[in-house]
């Protein structure tokens, strides 16, 4: 019985990844400065979904922007207070840009 619940989490969570990678992917799309505001859509989507952890207590929620002028790039940064002194980073890099020359 473990084993089922194990795998049916298991599922869960692929089906909840693969939402996520379709409404970043699809939905949002290509995201890079001077695209749109499709890096500020990202940024949203990510925060909106973290924010349901930092709204628990669990973590804190804050942003940090990114260097070029104009631009509306941005960190999203989620603090999780651990249990022991070590410290362990996780991240993900949501620019993505599809564009690319062909040569002929």
């Amino acid at each position: 019985m473990a084993r089922c619940r194990n795998r049916l989490r298991s599922l869960a969570a692929e089906d909840e990844l693969r939402s996520h990678i379709s409404a970043l992917a699809g939905v949002i799309g290509e995201r890079s400065v001077g695209h749109g505001e499709s890096l500020a859509d990202a940024s949203h989507y990510i925060a909106g979904e973290l924010r349901t952890i930092a709204a628990s207590g669990q973590g804190e929620l804050s942003f940090e922007d990114l260097g070029a002028e104009g631009s509306n790039a941005q960190n999203v940064i989620l603090v999780l207070p651990g249990q022991s002194s070590e410290i362990m980073v996780a991240f993900g890099l949501y620019e993505v840009v599809m564009s690319f020359a062909v040569r002929a």
